[in-house]
């Protein structure tokens, strides 16, 4: 993500805007070693735009400031805690045209602080459990933040299977493992057969519903309670709206700038973009390298997933090119 210069409005029509996704881990309660993420949120005073709504705090970027120094100044002034520049990374840059108003935000997630946060002007704070993100009213603008601090870094594709033990056996590994969020993807099963393996990794692992995304149609959503759905472009393509219901992910897979903005136009959550690099899979397809990828990166408010060739040792190149983060299969936390 670029963190000087504005590059989805233009400085003049945009008020630059310096935003924190503050984070800390709780234990989730006074006996147990589990800890729980929580997010940092404020509400916006009714007499202001966009008044009434919840957000991530923040304030407004001077002339020649640095990003990261005017988020350090603002949450200081905000909620008096001291934010140091190696404790924070990019996270999503979002442009959004309020019709009254537009506005560019960086966002950075705070890993670290000093002091105690207060509401030092007046405003409500709330410690929230990410996932209860999804309970509060944010701006429009602020959405895809939701989506981008709930989201981990790696995405992990299952690969194709010789048979349905073998992948309910690899898919009991990934719950095992806490993997954040995985997709099941096996394209050369029938529809009967991958309905089949669904039904029985969620019978023997039913904790796989808090992670598991399944391949196809949206429709596949009213038959099983997973984490979401992540739709091929060729299922994407011919909805005209977002048919997943709220509270699951719908992500969608996309290869240009045209099914970029078909995924914005479903309202997905994220998407996956490639090929970034080459793969053994498909040895022929048109690559299109680091490059182009930030370029169509930063042509949406979407969270994106650099696919195609990825390794763990590509996270830094990924988040370099303003993408959430890598999906694939060849992770070492993943399945080989």
């Amino acid at each position: 993500m670029q963190n000087t210069e504005p590059e989805k409005l233009s400085k003049a029509a945009a008020v630059h805007v310096a935003v924190a996704v503050i984070e800390r881990f709780q234990a989730q309660t006074t006996s147990s070693k589990l800890t729980q993420r929580q997010i940092l949120i404020s509400k916006r005073a009714k007499d202001v735009h966009q008044g009434g709504f919840w957000e991530f705090p923040g304030g407004k970027v001077e002339a020649n400031e640095v990003v990261v120094d005017a988020l350090s100044r603002e949450l200081f002034e905000e909620l008096g805690i001291t934010v140091k520049c190696e404790d924070v990374s990019p996270l999503i840059q979002i442009a959004h045209d309020y019709g009254d108003k537009q506005v560019l935000l960086d966002v950075y997630t705070v890993h670290r602080f000093d002091g105690e946060a207060s509401g030092r002007e007046g405003q409500p704070i709330k410690w929230v459990v990410e996932a209860d993100l999804l309970t509060y009213s944010f701006p429009e603008a602020n959405k895809p933040i939701v989506s981008a601090c709930r989201l981990p870094s790696l995405y992990v594709i299952t690969p194709e299977y010789d048979s349905i033990e073998l992948a309910i056996e690899c898919v009991g590994k990934l719950v095992e493992q806490q993997t954040s969020l995985f997709l099941f993807r096996q394209p050369s099963m029938s529809p009967e057969r991958y309905q089949e393996c669904v039904q029985e990794i969620l019978l023997r692992y039913p904790a796989s519903k808090e992670s598991m995304l399944l391949s196809g149609e949206v429709s596949l959503l009213r038959d099983f309670d997973v984490a979401g759905i992540h739709l091929p472009f060729r299922y994407a393509e011919v909805l005209d709206g977002r048919r997943a219901p709220e509270g699951k992910w719908l992500g969608v897979s996309c290869h240009n700038e045209c099914e970029i903005k078909q995924a914005e136009k479903l309202g997905a959550d994220f998407i996956t973009l490639s090929p970034v690099l080459a793969t053994a899979s498909h040895p022929e397809a048109l690559l299109m390298g680091w490059e182009h990828f930030a370029e169509l990166v930063k042509q949406t408010n979407i969270p994106v997933y650099a696919l195609g060739g990825m390794i763990d040792e590509h996270q830094q190149q990924a988040a370099n090119a303003g993408a959430k983060g890598i999906a694939g299969i060849r992770f070492k936390r993943g399945l080989l």
